[in-house]
């Protein structure tokens, strides 16, 4: 079926070249002591476009941040990213640290990322900062006009990079771009706040498609395009006219490659599995599991709450119940994601001082990075994954839980676009701490014969709409998109 799959992509590329863009690199070089290894990085983006980039082949080009990211490259600033799965090339743009905090820090995160977010932290609009988001954006257009070919498909992806395909366009006027932005798209009203709504949107009308993880995140920017333009807006045709234009706009929920999490289980030793439990000290089938990104939005800081609620609700859980919480480090030099993870830190030392015994303790906080292996094997092991995003486009950890468990519960925010597919999931309301401790009771007391009704729906939901079934929707419409062009008017 993959194959299959794989095949039609090919053909709907019609011959030509795929490039991916993202601004988080897949794969970043680091040190570990004297050895230099290459890691894989974290994120929707990175989830869902490497097994397919392994497959497909193509360049992806992202910007290297690291300083070892410079000593793997060729004069071209080019790596290979080999794998039994297939390779690709990663074409790294390399920016300048005063560049990057004020591209990144700033517009990026301070604006951008708190804009689209609804959990109540105010965007920081600095125009010096935007302009240093419009050069890093130039560069990366540049960048991508020098690897691609003139008719090939630039797929643009995620918030970092919205003015690209108007650089770009200009560059190689033929080439067919798609953009992904993968975070939620908020109402016209809250776009309207922001001083440099005009420029954005008209980055993302130079594209022929844009796609989005819901339908309400599409209609959302449909009614923006209208607010703010002089467009044709077909919502019937969901697409937008705009300076003789039309951009196509799809809702595309993104996903995993099901089949590759299930193989990796599968092909895991026992005892491999069996190490990584007993360096997190956790014990197979009791324990919960949450990992997320050290981010405001996810939610960490209420979902330990909610564990010392559900304990005081519930004392015949101490000794009984812990929650393993990996949270990776991100962002930590900007003072929202500081403050975030000192009061994380705080709240995990703070319930485990208020309930631990001299033999156990609620939460296992690990604010480091883990290994994708090593959260594969874990979600196995758990008997529970709690996810209480505040907002999150998608959140793909509920989706790779699902893949990776026999005999789990997944407790899912509401406010997730995952929650709109994965009907076997408990759901809670992640700004109700009793909504998350009573979903969390509900999961640990179901029935096995529930518990197994409920994973094996979620397991044909994603199985049958897995990143291949994602990436064939996406690049169907690129394709139809360049066909209509092809024809003139």
């Amino acid at each position: 079926m993959k194959k299959e799959f794989l095949k039609g992509l090919a053909e709907k590329l019609g011959g030509h070249g795929l490039v991916v863009a993202s601004f988080r690199e897949p794969y970043t070089h680091v040190y570990d002591g004297e050895e230099l290894r290459m890691r894989k990085n974290s994120g929707g983006v990175v989830t869902a476009l490497d097994p397919l980039m392994k497959s497909l082949g193509g360049k992806w080009v992202a910007f290297g941040l690291e300083e070892a990211d410079r000593e793997t490259v060729n004069d071209r600033n080019e790596c290979a990213v080999k794998s039994p799965e297939g390779d690709y090339t990663l074409k790294r743009v390399f920016i300048s640290k005063t560049l990057e905090e004020k591209y990144s820090s700033g517009a990026c995160n301070s604006a951008l990322w708190p804009l689209a977010h609804m959990v109540y932290v105010r965007p920081k609009f600095v125009d010096e900062e935007w302009e240093a988001y419009k050069q890093a954006n130039k560069l990366v257009a540049q960048t991508i006009a020098e690897t691609c070919g003139e008719e090939d498909t630039v797929w643009i992806n995620d918030y970092q990079l919205l003015l690209v395909a108007s650089f770009l366009k200009k560059l190689k006027p033929k080439v067919t771009t798609a953009f992904y932005p993968h975070i939620p798209w908020p109402a016209a009203s809250v776009i309207s706040i922001c001083p440099w709504a005009e420029e954005l949107m008209e980055g993302m009308l130079a594209h022929d498609v844009v796609g989005f993880q819901t339908n309400y995140y599409a209609a959302n920017f449909l009614n923006t395009v209208d607010a703010i333009f002089e467009a044709r807006v077909d919502r019937v045709d969901s697409s937008a006219q705009y300076q003789g234009k039309k951009t196509k706009v799809v809702a595309n929920p993104i996903s995993i490659d099901y089949d590759g999490v299930r193989d990796k289980i599968k092909g895991m030793p026992s005892e491999r599995i069996a190490a990584i439990l007993k360096k997190y000290g956790v014990k197979k089938n009791a324990f919960a599991i949450g990992v997320d990104r050290m981010d405001y939005t996810k939610g960490i800081k209420e979902k330990l709450l909610a564990v010392d609620t559900l304990i005081k609700k519930h004392p015949e859980y101490v000794s009984q119940f812990t929650l393993l919480q990996i949270a990776s480090p991100t962002r930590m030099h900007i003072g929202e994601y500081q403050r975030a993870a000192e009061e994380v830190e705080e709240l995990a030392e703070h319930v485990n001082w208020e309930h631990s015994t001299s033999k156990w303790k609620p939460i296992r906080l690990v604010n480091e990075f883990v290994d994708y292996e090593e959260i594969l094997a874990l979600y196995s092991a758990s008997n529970m994954c709690v996810i209480t995003s505040l907002d999150d486009g998608m959140n793909l950890v509920s989706k790779e839980y699902v893949a990776a468990s026999d005999d789990g519960v997944l407790v899912l925010s509401e406010f997730t676009g995952a929650s709109l597919e994965l009907k076997g999931a408990i759901t809670a309301n992640p700004y109700s701490l009793s909504s998350i401790a009573n979903a969390m009771h509900a999961g640990l007391q179901m029935e096995k014969k529930e518990r197994t009704a409920r994973l094996e729906q979620m397991h044909r939901e994603i199985q049958e709409n897995d990143v291949f079934h994602w990436a064939d929707k996406f690049i169907t419409e690129i394709d139809k998109e360049r066909r209509r062009k092809n024809q003139g008017p």
